[in-house]
């Protein structure tokens, strides 16, 4: 079976200072919820192999999962207190996904991600990660926040349309 034959499968990344929060989604018939993780920084290293360390994680973890497509949910434009650690590390995983092998990917704040979603409110994708019933996914509730977003992030990834060839 060829990585075409297979369901498409996406990534949704949501970056915290020293952790990294993803999602994977199958979208076949259906959508499934495959997982949804973390990736602590850690501390002990400097930053050039912390960098490393999650850039290295992340693909692994895509290839794993046999991703396709990806997204990745960027600090808002008009942010208070941005963390330096944020964006480095948002930094190293827009250039791995530029580097990798998914066909098609993302990156922006909750507008692009509800562009992508076809949602037409900000404000509804941002019930969404504060916990407002999202396509029916069990325990949504339970997750944390950054899961959710991750998990919204994934599903508009991975109705990305196929790039053009």
């Amino acid at each position: 079976m060829t990585i075409e034959e297979r369901a498409l499968r996406a990534i949704g990344i949501r970056v915290a200072p020293r952790e990294v929060h993803y999602a994977v989604v199958e979208a076949s018939a259906g959508l499934e919820l495959l997982t949804t993780d973390s990736v602590v920084v850690p501390p002990a290293l400097d930053l050039p192999a912390q960098l490393h360390f999650i850039r290295t994680t992340v693909l692994d973890i895509m290839a794993e999962y046999e991703v396709r497509r990806a997204g990745i949910r960027l600090t808002e434009p008009n942010a208070k207190g941005t963390s330096v650690e944020r964006l480095n590390l948002e930094g190293v995983i827009q250039e791995l996904l530029n580097s990798s092998d998914v066909v098609a990917y993302f990156a922006g704040p909750i507008a692009t991600i509800a562009a992508r979603l076809g949602e037409k409110e900000r404000a509804r994708v941002k019930g969404y990660f504060e916990g407002t019933d999202f396509l029916g996914i069990e325990g949504w509730g339970g997750f944390s926040r950054e899961q959710r977003e991750s998990v919204v992030t994934a599903v508009a990834a991975a109705r990305l349309p196929e790039p053009h060839v």
